[in-house]
């Protein structure tokens, strides 16, 4: 009998990596074989039927009730101009849930994370509403991550993946925002197949400004090139075209961090520069925060000039999020002994675990050599590692793990 491996079979059923190693565990495929750490899987076995799937006996409801085919209200043409993110959610006031959402939504990307939980606690999990579901089980996975609660950002997502779907385009927009959840922790893993080759199609038309950011993060955690231009500044035409404010803005700052890698200071800076136009109206400082890591210095720099206070509140923001994410990272993927390493001194050590030198390491990461040997060496005392070779078994008994 010919055997294929677990990546294999994700990509013959077109289903994620994750999803596979799930059925494997719960033992529904039959014949697989297990040899050490690695699984072998009958070449002619099927794609089991996912229960998740089946339609239930009860009256169809639709996925779609919010004003928009999206749960992300705020990534949406909903809201397309500078400085009306309020007048966008007085307009939803007929529709008390989609306004509650959307303002929890504006609370985050403000980076009020008090407020945004405020208007979590108003919010229904009700399967009623699917894509209410998701809005509002991705804004508390977000804020658990400001948080640092592992607890509360596991059951937001396994709320979405528990969710029942009533035929496969349901589903398939399911496992969409289940990839997004996870993209949070910079896993890319369970994105489905159709998603990670750029198959936008599968989804609703309201969901493509999301759609847009996530794929070039994808893209850039994936392949790891400088060249984000050649995809981003196609989806910055087509969300200026369409009217995505938000989405406009993420993919600015992920351009100028492409600039940035590629040692073009002045092209990046344009790009922080647009990106804070358009987001200072209604002090949009979260998106600021997730990406001030990747473009060190420069970012500061570029808020300071224009508006001191709103530096200050981006690095404040950055700071919490760094150590939320760093405890969410450790305690859901088991990294017992990197309690204090942050995203950027992770990256870094798993690129070095690859085997990339400082200087591939410093262009993948946009930051100066001496700054990557910094991160490494704050990996090797934190994990105790005692060097760089035995980091990278570190590393890799984490792989495992996971």
């Amino acid at each position: 009998m010919d055997f294929i491996s677990s990546k294999a079979a994700a990509e013959k059923w077109g289903v994620s990596l994750r999803n596979v190693q799930r059925l494997l565990t719960e033992k529904r495929i039959p014949g697989a074989k297990r040899y050490g750490n690695y699984w072998m899987i009958p070449a002619d076995a099927k794609k089991p039927e996912d229960p998740r799937r089946e339609r239930k006996q009860s009256p169809a409801r639709p996925f779609d009730t919010l004003p928009k085919r999206s749960p992300l209200l705020t990534m949406t043409t909903l809201y397309r101009t500078p400085g009306s993110g309020d007048a966008v959610a007085k307009s939803l006031k007929s529709d008390p849930e989609a306004h509650t959402l959307f303002c929890g939504q504006l609370a985050y990307l403000r980076g009020d994370i008090p407020g945004a939980e405020a208007l979590l606690r108003e919010l229904p999990y009700s399967e009623e509403r699917p894509d209410l579901l998701v809005g509002t089980a991705f804004l508390h996975s977000l804020c658990a991550l400001y948080q640092g609660r592992v607890a509360e950002w596991t059951d937001a997502r396994q709320k979405v993946e528990k969710m029942a779907c009533l035929c496969e385009k349901e589903a398939m927009r399911r496992d969409f925002w289940l990839g997004n959840f996870d993209l949070e922790l910079y896993d890319i893993d369970s994105f489905p197949a159709w998603f990670c080759e750029g198959e936008f199609e599968h989804l609703p038309a309201d969901c493509f400004p999301m759609a847009r950011y996530a794929y070039m993060k994808y893209h850039m955690l994936h392949t790891m090139k400088s060249d984000a231009a050649l995809i981003t500044k196609p989806f910055i035409s087509q969300n200026i075209l369409d009217g995505a404010l938000v989405s406009e803005i993420y993919c600015r700052l992920m351009l100028a961090v492409g600039y940035h890698e590629q040692g073009a200071p002045l092209k990046a800076a344009e790009q922080i520069d647009i990106a804070f136009s358009l987001a200072r109206p209604d002090r949009l400082y979260a998106p600021f925060a997730e990406y001030r890591d990747n473009l060190e210095t420069l970012l500061d720099d570029r808020l300071n000039q224009t508006d001191k206070e709103a530096a200050k509140t981006v690095k404040e923001l950055n700071l919490q999020l760094s150590r939320g994410w760093t405890k969410l990272k450790r305690e859901i993927h088991g990294m017992v002994n990197t309690t204090e390493l942050t995203q950027q001194e992770h990256y870094a050590a798993k690129l070095a675990a690859k085997g990339l030198t400082n200087a591939e390491i410093s262009g993948r990461m946009s930051v100066s050599v001496n700054t990557v040997r910094g991160y490494i060496s704050e990996a090797i005392g934190k994990t105790g590692a005692g060097s760089r070779k035995e980091l990278s078994r570190f590393l890799a008994m984490e792989e495992k793990k996971q």
